[in-house]
């Protein structure tokens, strides 16, 4: 609740000169970010979500989101040829362990 004087107060915003009222908005503006952005970080952390590793984050020019340029087609596809090269590893390196267990198995049945 609000005491008068509060709502009284807040009511004078209405006669703040423009370029005061300019600058609280973008106070706001920049509040609201800070808050956001702490609100992601805090989900993040919760979920032990690794912001370095998420695609979002590499396979797109940041510096223009309006449209989708050569640097964009750029980005994507080394993104793209990163992520089959890592699968790649692990899928060899599972198949490597997969044998290696076989061949265990293997010898611990034979002796």
């Amino acid at each position: 609740m609000y005491t008068i004087l509060e709502w009284q107060i807040a009511q004078e915003l209405d006669y703040v000169n423009h370029h005061v009222r300019s600058k609280l908005d973008e106070i706001k503006r920049r509040e609201l970010e800070r808050l956001r952005s702490l609100a992601n970080q805090k989900f993040e952390m919760e979920n032990d979500i690794d912001r370095d590793h998420l695609k979002i984050s590499q396979h797109l020019d940041h510096g223009n989101e309006h449209t989708f340029e050569i640097e964009d087609l750029k980005k994507l596809i080394k993104k793209t040829a990163e992520d089959l090269a890592e699968a790649d590893r692990k899928r060899q390196a599972e198949f490597k362990e997969y044998e290696m267990q076989k061949e265990f198995e293997k010898a611990n049945g034979e002796e």
